[in-house]
């Protein structure tokens, strides 16, 4: 029993180690922080929806950094009225310019960045983070089959294709059986499906689940391919192979939306200025889905004014439709706690919204619990 705990401590101060080296914070003048006033509630936000959980629940216990943060407030007096929400820039959208516009939006809105951190792709790819920012992971590996398919969604294969999906299905390839079979790479497989795009021969069977019908560069035509965007758009994020001196020695400069990794901001906001609705919609711009959809953003949104005025803010071309974190914020203030504790490293007892709800009486255990999504029955009056 000894030697199993001496092992669990060993596997524990690795991942401590990793964390220090893949989450780094970047220290900016544009923080501000104002005092909260004192409050007696935690507020109604417990059982807020969350769209998309953390890989593994239980290791956010074991994966804190090896010094606690240091919470900005003491947790018995900060105000349960203040939202408390995890950002993410995309490599794509990680640049001076989108920033430091970024920062002024959220200030004319008195939202306060409380810190910005970068987190390194080896990071998101070790902790398998990549699908949580991404669509359809699963399927574009080949690790998920995409079964039937309802009948609106049958008769758009149909309409664009000229056969139907049945008759099709056996010979729908996942993007990575398609590099495999057809000995093309990620890009290649990235031009092939914004060509098919283009030309409207691609369709969405499923959430998160699309079609297209290629013409790769060796020449091979018709091919039917799944998610093809999905392995050009991972090594983005990834970034190239390094040595881990070279991963280590990092900086934190534009240059990181080249070397893959995320951008990541924690904010703060009153929730009587701004609800957590408006400001993920009206301010962000995020829209629930852009499956089948011209709406990438609101109208009059930040996310909407990045796809207009992209080269004005330093980007080489819009933001990928199938890119989820262009900007992505949470979803619902549990969100952002689990998405803290796992993206961040942290304890649940050291994130300020964790530590109220510890403080109030609910445990630990509820709260991993709540962390996986799990189906709440509402009586008949609650409905």
């Amino acid at each position: 029993q000894e030697e199993e705990q001496e092992e669990e401590q060993e596997e524990e101060q690795e991942e401590q180690e990793d964390a220090v080296e893949d989450i780094k914070e970047v220290k900016t003048p544009s923080k501000r922080v104002k005092p909260r006033p004192e409050a007696d509630s935690v507020g109604l936000f417990f059982f807020s929806a969350i769209q998309s959980t953390p890989p593994d629940p239980q290791s956010l216990l074991d994966d804190a950094p090896p010094k606690p943060r240091k919470l900005k407030r003491r947790a018995s007096t900060a105000n349960a009225s203040c939202n408390r929400a995890f950002m993410l820039l995309s490599p794509f959208t990680n640049t001076t310019k989108v920033r430091t516009k970024l920062a002024h939006v959220l200030r004319a809105k008195d939202v306060d960045i409380v810190e910005e951190y970068h987190i390194s792709g080896k990071r998101m790819q070790r902790k398998g983070l990549i699908d949580v920012v991404l669509y359809g992971g699963k399927v574009a590996r080949g690790e998920e089959d995409v079964g039937d398919v309802n009948s609106e969604q049958a008769s758009k294969f149909t309409n664009t294709f000229g056969e139907s999906y049945n008759e099709a299905k056996d010979s729908i390839l996942s993007a990575n059986v398609t590099m495999e079979k057809f000995n093309c790479t990620p890009s290649e497989l990235y031009s092939a499906w914004e060509r098919a795009r283009l030309e409207n021969n691609v369709v969405c069977l499923k959430p998160e689940v699309y079609c297209g019908k290629l013409s790769l560069e060796n020449g091979t035509t018709d091919v039917y391919v799944l998610n093809g965007f999905y392995p050009a758009l991972m090594d983005a994020y990834v970034g190239p192979p390094g040595t881990e001196e070279e991963e280590r020695g990092r900086e934190v400069t534009d240059s990181t939306k080249l070397e893959g990794g995320m951008h990541a901001y924690e904010l703060e906001w009153d929730e009587p200025s701004v609800s957590w609705s408006d400001f993920r919609h009206d301010v962000i711009g995020v829209v629930s889905s852009v499956v089948d959809s011209d709406t990438v953003a609101k109208d009059g949104s930040f996310l909407q004014k990045l796809y207009d005025d992209y080269d004005e803010m330093g980007l080489v071309s819009p933001p990928s439709l199938y890119d989820k974190s262009a900007i992505y914020v949470s979803t619902s203030p549990l969100q952002g706690l689990s998405e803290r504790c796992n993206w961040l490293a942290r304890n649940i007892a050291n994130d300020e919204y964790g530590a109220i709800l510890l403080g109030r009486g609910v445990p630990e255990t509820q709260i991993l619990g709540w962390f996986k999504d799990p189906i709440v029955k509402l009586s008949k009056s609650a409905s």
